[in-house]
């Protein structure tokens, strides 16, 4: 049999089964997925393996799917071949949801053959996809618009294997009829109304017709190569990430086409569960011009999640108003002291004022901030001993016992930056600095009161006033430290 021939050695030189593989098969009794059991029969005379089918039954065509699922058994019985069974309303799913019910379908025949996967601890999803199917693929995307990485075709990877994906559907119903091998026969294949019904029963036939008999050969040779091409220019995606995160700094230095590659792998690689499918090349195009943008920009994946930029970071987020910061520094277990609370039910912008007392700690919103005093030390040195961030540690001087008030901004807030001899605006500030708006108004100021006045001393990790940078002889060297209250969060 020429066909098990050349599964085995495209089974040999992929290694895509291995002895001991206990292996789930799509069977909706179609001619597909009774070739490919007929063929892993065969191949399991010369690998030992282990095969189940899975059905569902979608119950859209009535007495005619009853009828499918009742062949799956009685297929499964005269092989002996376990056969798992499941019955779905696939269309209410779909009203549900306001879904096709194609993509319904396949979401629940995807969960059904992960189901099974796991209570009958298997390690591979078999699927009966031909080279037919991979050519219809390569059009309906190539229509809607996709990236390389979206044209490669339908082929195995990962724990999903196609191992006839490289056979035509004539050869496959021509061994079938053959050999007398029954199969069932969905009659919903040949309606045209579906896109891709109609570009197998329409366009195929009519290019193939008018302008070339081999069309799909020539289609599937260009599917081979852009899958190598994509192995040539295969991205590294950790190059571009902070935290789960793009660093559009790092993707302005490349070539629009690259932007592209690393979009689409860091959108198909998420772990939010969005819509996949909604990747399409206008939406890829759309975040691309998205990066060049300033401030706070937002684009719409489902209606679930979003992409968000936010300066010089894209994030996929919930659709939520709540903020999620997280922490890896897990080893302090703080104790909160010297604490007085004004307007604290207020939360929001200036309203929210505690008074501090160095030497001490005090939480503030989601922050823990500390003053120690060192005296008659090397703060060069200490500077080089310290783990946390440069942004997050002051090294100043204040009289001891003295009183510190840590607030949120308010309208009209002004300190004199590092480095500079006059006042600046807190909000030109956060302006130079990209801060998202959104988090402005919880970033701690530091003040001290001087004859009067109320000195800002600090504008938590982002600046530090240039009348408190100096260390004085005569008075306390005090560090200030902030630092995420994990506890508390």
């Amino acid at each position: 049999m020429k066909f098990l021939k050349e599964i085995i050695d495209i089974n040999k030189r992929y290694n895509i089964i291995k002895k001991g593989d206990k292996i789930i098969v799509g069977f909706s009794g179609g001619a597909d997925s009774v070739f490919l059991t007929e063929i892993l029969l065969k191949m399991q005379k010369e690998i030992n393996f282990f095969i189940i089918l899975t059905h569902v039954n979608h119950m859209l065509r009535g007495a005619d799917a009853d009828s499918d699922e009742n062949f799956a058994v009685e297929y499964g019985k005269h092989y002996n071949i376990p056969v798992f069974i499941k019955k779905t309303d696939v269309q209410a799913i779909a009203n549900i949801n306001k879904m096709s019910f194609e993509e319904a379908g396949r979401e629940v025949r995807y969960e059904f053959y992960n189901e099974i996967l796991n209570s009958e601890n298997c390690n591979k999803i078999a699927l009966a996809h031909n080279k037919d199917d991979q050519i219809e693929n390569f059009l309906f995307r190539l229509m809607r618009g996709t990236s390389l990485k979206g044209l490669e075709g339908i082929y195995s990877r990962d724990i999903y294997i196609r191992p006839i994906s490289h056979i035509y559907k004539k050869d496959i119903l021509e061994y079938l009829d053959t050999n007398n091998i029954k199969y069932c026969i969905d009659k919903t294949n040949f309606n045209v109304d579906y896109t891709r019904n109609s570009i197998r029963l329409g366009l195929i036939p009519f290019i193939e017709k008018k302008y070339n008999l081999n069309f799909k050969d020539k289609i599937y040779s260009l599917i081979e190569e852009i899958r190598e091409v994509n192995k040539i220019v295969d991205i590294d995606l950790n190059d571009y990430i902070d935290e789960d995160k793009l660093v559009i700094d790092k993707l302005q230095k490349e070539t629009i086409y690259t932007k592209n590659i690393i979009i689409n792998k860091y959108l198909c690689n998420s772990k939010m569960k969005f819509d996949k499918k909604n990747i399409t090349r206008n939406k890829i195009e759309n975040i691309v011009k998205l990066l060049s943008k300033g401030g706070t920009k937002e684009i719409s994946l489902d209606k679930n999640y979003i992409l968000k930029k936010i300066y010089n970071l894209v994030s996929i987020e919930k659709r939520t108003d709540d903020v999620i910061y997280n922490n890896k520094d897990k080893s302090d277990c703080l104790q909160i002291k010297n604490i007085k609370t004004k307007n604290i039910e207020k939360k929001g912008k200036g309203a929210y004022e505690v008074e501090f007392v160095v030497p001490g700690k005090i939480k503030f919103g989601k922050y823990i901030i500390s003053g120690e005093i060192y005296d008659n030390i090397n703060i060069e040195i200490e500077k080089n001993k310290e783990k946390i961030k440069e942004e997050n540690i002051f090294y100043t001087s204040l009289e001891c016992n003295k009183k510190l008030k840590i607030r949120y901004r308010k309208d009209g807030d002004k300190i004199i930056p590092m480095g500079m001899g006059n006042y600046k605006k807190i909000k030109e500030i956060f302006i130079d600095e990209k801060i998202p708006k959104d988090l402005r108004d919880d970033i701690p100021i530091i003040t001290l009161g001087i004859d009067n006045f109320e000195e800002i001393l600090w504008v938590v990790g982002v600046k530090k006033s240039e009348r408190f940078k100096n260390i004085s002889e005569n008075i306390n060297k005090i560090k200030l430290v902030v630092k995420e209250d994990i506890v508390g969060k």
